[in-house]
């Protein structure tokens, strides 16, 4: 199942999706990120789910301003 990759910024409500093949890629993904991001406002997440719309679904919160 794939993995996705979400930066989302608190404030603006702004949301950065990628996928992955596997969830493992996209956690390497995320550390390196968090690892380079200073910006408390930004959430960096992943997760596993059949496909987008089944993400978009499950976690309405990050796109509720999509």
């Amino acid at each position: 199942m794939p993995g996705f990759l979400l930066q989302y910024h608190r404030r603006s409500g702004e949301v950065h999706v990628e996928k992955f093949d596997s969830p493992k890629h996209a956690m390497q993904k995320r550390i390196a990120l968090e690892s380079t991001t200073t910006d408390d406002d930004v959430e960096i997440v992943v997760i596993v789910s059949p496909d987008e719309q089944m993400l978009r679904k499950s976690h309405s919160r990050y796109f509720a301003m999509s």
